[in-house]
């Protein structure tokens, strides 16, 4: 099982790295956000880090059992994404529908990621 995770999570931060480094004022209205050009200086780099996640994930895909530390790291970095979108909700009071999708991919990948660290998934 955690072998899948690992590659779902590489084309999930593919996808998302690609709308980072590819941000621009059609993309934000096609999913209903606001295009702040002055966020262009850390969405770029964002991207980039989403795509070395990518291939981290994927290249950890090929023998899981070996690759623990690779695994707890996108056990960690979805559970702290879950919980800073949940707080960013709280502070804001509401999210558009975009947001509350990625809280929900978010979720799901943390929940992915902790029923694959169990020994008898581990290939």
């Amino acid at each position: 099982m955690a072998s899948l995770v690992l590659i779902i999570a590489a084309i999930l931060e593919i996808i998302r790295g690609l709308a980072c480094f590819f941000s621009s004022d059609a993309l934000a209205n096609f999913l209903g956000l606001e295009y702040i050009p002055a966020t262009l200086v850390f969405a770029y780099p964002l991207g980039a880090a989403l795509f070395v996640l990518a291939v981290m994930f994927f290249s950890a895909s090929k023998n899981p059992a070996k690759q623990k530390t690779v695994v707890f790291m996108g056990t960690l970095f979805y559970g702290l994404g879950t919980v800073s979108l949940i707080l960013a909700f709280i502070r804001l009071g509401s999210f558009p529908l975009f947001w509350w999708l990625m809280t929900a991919i978010t979720f799901v990948m943390f929940v992915l990621f902790v029923l694959s660290r169990s020994p008898k998934s581990a290939t």
